[in-house]
């Protein structure tokens, strides 16, 4: 029963992580800084 309930909590997690928009700002990678907003 432990584990059912660990998938289904796993799932509603990955369908919430996934709901945000990707494009909520443009980024631009940096070496040792990794990727930064820009704002342009």
């Amino acid at each position: 029963m432990g584990k059912v309930l660990l998938i289904i909590l796993l799932a509603v997690l990955a369908l919430l992580g996934g709901c945000k928009n990707p494009d909520a700002g443009s980024r631009e990678f940096i070496p040792g800084r990794g990727w930064v907003p820009v704002n342009r």
